[in-house]
């Protein structure tokens, strides 16, 4: 017989829920109106989340999960980068740049060079 787990809720975060048990960590994107699309705040406390379980000597696993079912009733993981905060060339948040797609600006292209 398998007992039930029991997660114990560990910090304070607006996308992501982070919990322990029995030497495991688990990290749920908890966007479901969204589909758990991350934005750059979602990435930001995965790597807090992260972070704090690498440090934990007793966490020997991390879980990464979405939260489900969806608003719909359907299930997703994550549907990548929400495009609802996306610029034409870079996310933004709260009116700042934070990542930019480094092709727009002239990094990553291909191009002559004169020898």
């Amino acid at each position: 017989m398998q007992s039930e787990i029991r997660w114990l809720k560990c910090g304070d975060f607006a996308d992501i829920v982070y919990e322990k048990a029995d030497g495991m960590a688990r990290v749920t994107i908890h966007r479901p109106h969204r589909r758990n699309a991350f934005t750059p705040d979602t990435v930001a406390e995965m790597i807090k989340a992260f972070n704090d379980a690498r440090d934990d000597a007793s966490i020997g696993v991390v879980l990464l999960r979405g939260a489900n079912p969806q608003h719909d009733g359907k299930f997703a993981f994550c549907a990548g980068g929400d495009q609802k905060i996306r610029g034409e060339f870079s996310y933004l948040l709260r009116g700042k740049i934070v990542l930019t797609d480094m092709q727009s600006i002239g990094i990553g292209e291909k191009r002559d060079i004169e020898t």
